[in-house]
């Protein structure tokens, strides 16, 4: 007897959608003894019921047998039998088990209600029991429909779209797949693809108007499905195509195929179909990128260019070993297949080989897959030139020239303050010879200064007459001689175009204070816009830029970097928005390429992990309990708190303002959001390795706005005491740079004033090693009964809200007011 058609099968169930069928087919007479034994049965306890249910090509079936008079020897069953007469060609599976994980086909293509591609096919499961006489009983059946949901691939190189990728002869497409429902795996088993031509069997340019239709053609072809493809395995994800014809359309197509043999019936020019328009090799080769911990520079496009205007320019520090890193962008269709280097090559078109690969660098190096090199150390006052090669597998290549000057640093001054906030600026009515009296919230970049580095007991210039003298500034005393022992500083609102602040102004200076705002790192306009020009940290750190902070910290300055926005600032512009989301703060994190070697904050903050930036009403403590082989931090401030009437009065700090002006509870700032342990060997004898910790957490940040995560595990610190995330922390080096840098997610000048001096008395004195001057400044407590009769408070209150008045800009004679 013939087995039914599927659609034959579903008519004679009794209109139910499952058919469950026992019958049996012998005609043959039986003797006694067979009539005395009957056959077994076997029950189906779980498999697919009906044909109306989603049964995904994946299903593990379950039976159970029973013989009235004797045993369950084993069991047979079959997927879709082409009939089911004794000796023909039905496949019967042999089993003792009661379970089996089947995998049924899954081919038809088609979409859900949901819109989702699946794979659909109807299928027929047979099983019968066989007892220890050998005599079988009747089968069990079930028809039902198995579900996939389809592989899908895309083409990645070169970019897939509704325009043409013009390539040359030789080409190489790469694409990746993916399989959501695979049980194994979750990439596609396989891969088959084709190119057409103009003189292919399908017609190209019917493909190109109507890709679905090559569909459609190749999976009902007379030969069989997809005759004439190609094949690769899971594994291979690209095809190289040699000894294309010059001006010629190609269209390359490529489909995935699952578990189940569902394909991806999605035939498109945004995902797996490509047009190859054909030209000759040009002359433009691969583009080239180089960098290290304080440059990034990637050529536009490539060429082979030895003028002036294709050398990156940049200024290196001296006595320093540099490191290169370099990487190439090939043209569509093409590979990289190597680099070489060489420093200070006479003549680059000379291939003469090096005689010793290592000290004979004045020669090209072997071609090769290195991608960094480490170059010097140099003496100031010298020019060399560093040449990087890269070639693709068409023959074309381009050429980096990396133009160093040296810069000796003599860090012969204690302390520069560099002010690149963008807070608000000063400004004049028509007609007045004062600045206006500030407005917003405090500080001003006039207040601000004035917080930092004001002489102190010295009058309001331009201010009305009666107020308090001012105070002296939180860092007074920790200049030179020279300047009465005030620090020098320097601004970065310079009205151009190019904000670096160069190596060798830098270099003149032992410690730094870089302070970036949280609102002014965000701004993204050039340094010539009036309004809201961005910070020289966001500029210096950006692709193509030079950062001279960590050329200087690399020739052994030190640097303190503050103010809830460096961080944000310097790496923005490698941001990936996806992960800013959903508590809507901006996150930096290694994973996703956002922080990583050869970036500013993961080589030279050593934040490497991940790290956030927020703007909640903070709460700041000092970390504890970290530092077995370390300093405790004794003289560090318990807690930071903003500021308070009680510390911080009105008078005394912005005569004029009002309290909502000061006292204000919120602020930018940045923190490790995960784990950040940096540990390294301390031992310069390359014969001992002694590992420590090289960065200590010295304050964490808590909020009812930030999750509190308590402590990182295995630190020893019990999170109920000490919870939050770190937001200040110390890098200290080893040997042989002794490299130092403070990083504070948080502005310096926004806590309580006796804290912030605790703080910056802490840092100059224990960390830097500065002594700090005595001034002839009067003592805080006698500032009340230096003060005038005359009091703020009497003066008319117009007159306190729109008089033009001044703030004292406290800034060294010799250095350029910005």
């Amino acid at each position: 007897m013939k087995f039914p058609h599927s659609k034959q099968l579903l008519r004679i169930g009794l209109g139910l959608a499952a058919v469950v069928l026992a019958f049996g087919c012998s005609k043959k007479p039986m003797s006694l003894l067979q009539q005395a034994n009957r056959a077994p049965e076997v029950r189906l306890t779980s498999a697919p019921v009906d044909t109306s249910g989603l049964y995904y090509y994946s299903y593990t079936v379950d039976w159970v047998g029973f013989d009235p008079d004797g045993r369950v020897d084993h069991f047979l069953y079959t997927i879709d039998p082409q009939n089911l007469h004794p000796g023909e060609d039905t496949a019967w599976v042999n089993t003792t088990a009661n379970e089996q994980r089947l995998f049924f086909k899954s081919k038809e293509p088609l979409r859900d209600a949901g819109g989702r591609l699946l794979g659909r096919d109807f299928h027929i499961f047979l099983i019968k029991a066989v007892d220890d006489k050998g005599l079988a009983g009747p089968y069990v059946a079930r028809a039902f429909y198995s579900y996939t949901v389809a592989p899908s691939v895309r083409i990645t190189n070169p970019a897939t779209g509704a325009y043409k990728a013009f390539v040359t002869p030789s080409v190489r497409i790469s694409w990746t797949g993916e399989d959501p429902d695979g049980v194994f795996t979750t990439k596609p088993v396989k891969y088959k693809y084709i190119l057409l031509s103009q003189s292919s069997e399908f017609p190209r340019d019917l493909a190109i108007f109507n890709p679905d239709s090559l569909r459609r053609y190749y999976q009902d072809h007379p030969l069989g499905p997809w005759a004439g493809w190609d094949s690769t395995s899971a594994e291979t994800t690209q095809v190289q195509f040699t000894n294309l014809t010059p001006g010629n359309l190609y269209v390359f197509v490529v489909i995935a195929f699952d578990e189940a043999g569902a394909y991806s019936p999605l035939f498109d020019f945004t995902s797996n179909m490509i047009k190859l328009q054909v030209g000759f090799a040009g002359v433009l080769g691969p583009k080239i990128t180089m960098f290290n911990e304080f440059f990034n520079f990637s050529y536009k496009n490539g060429s082979y260019n030895l003028s002036d205007a294709a050398q990156v320019k940049l200024e290196v520090p001296s006595k320093q070993f540099i490191t290169v890193n370099w990487s190439a962008e090939p043209p569509e269709g093409a590979d990289i297949i190597g680099f070489r280097w060489g420093l200070d090559i006479e003549n680059v078109f000379d291939n003469t080989p090096r005689t010793n690969e290592l000290t004979d660098i004045q020669h090209w190096s072997t071609q090769s897959n290195v991608m960094s090199a480490t170059v010097g150390p140099f003496r100031g006052g010298e020019t060399h030139f560093f040449f990087v090669e890269a070639e693709d597998n068409n023959g074309l290549k381009s050429l980096g020239i990396l133009r160093m000057t040296v810069v000796e640093s003599k860090l012969e001054k204690p302390l520069l303050l560099v002010d690149d906030t963008r807070l608000r600026v000063d400004t004049r009515s028509t007609g007045q010879s004062c600045m206006d009296l500030p407005t917003g919230p405090w500080p001003t970049r006039s207040e601000m200064d004035t917080f930092f580095v004001a002489r102190g007991n010295q009058p309001w210039s331009c201010y009305p007459p009666g107020l308090m003298p001012t105070l002296p500034g939180v860092f007074s005393g920790y200049g030179d001689s020279s300047r009465a022992y005030m620090p020098d500083t320097i601004g970065t609102r310079i009205g151009r175009a190019d904000l670096t602040v160069h190596l060798s102004i830098l270099g003149h200076y032992a410690h730094i204070l870089w302070m970036t705002d949280g609102l002014g790192a965000a701004l993204v306009k050039p340094g010539t816009d009036l309004v809201g020009p961005m910070d020289a940290l966001r500029y210096m750190g950006g692709p193509g830029r030079v950062n001279t902070l960590a050329a200087y910290v690399k020739q052994g300055g030190q640097v303190w970097l503050a103010g809830g926005g460096a961080g944000y600032a310097i790496s923005d512009p490698f941001n990936d928005p996806s992960n800013d989301q959903p508590t809507k703060t901006y996150s930096f994190s290694s994973p996703r390429h956002e922080l990583g070697p050869g970036r500013f904050m993961y080589d030279v903050a050593h934040w490497q992990s991940e790290f956030r930036v927020a703007r909640p009403a903070m709460r700041i403590t000092k970390a504890t309990g970290r530092f077995r082989d370390r300093p405790d931090y004794a003289g560090l401030p318990d807690m930071l708190e903003p500021k308070a009437p009680d510390t911080d009065p009105i008078e005394l700090e912005a005569p004029t303002r009002s309290t909502g002006n000061l006292y204000i509870t919120t602020e930018s700032v940045e923190f490790l959001q995960q784990p950040n342990f940096v540990q390294e060997d301390i031992n310069p004898d390359p014969d001992i390795e002694d590992i420590e910790s090289t960065l200590d957490t010295l304050y964490r940040v808590s909020a009812a706005t930030l999750p509190d995560p308590g402590d990182f595990p295995g630190s020893g610190i019990d999170p109920r005491a000490n919870p939050a995330f770190p937001v200040m922390t110390y890098y200290h080096g080893p040997a042989p740079q002794n490299t130092k840098f403070i990083m504070s997610g948080f502005p310096v000048y926004f806590f309580k004033r006796p804290q912030v001096q605790q703080l910056v008395d802490y840092v100059c004195q224990n960390i830097w090693g500065l002594v700090k001057h005595p001034t002839l400044m009067p003592a805080r407590a006698n500032l009340r009964r230096m003060a005038p009769a005359k009091a703020v408070s009497k003066l008319p209150s117009a007159a306190i809200r729109t008089k033009p008045l001044a703030l004292p800009h406290p800034r060294s004679p010799q250095i350029p007011r910005d």
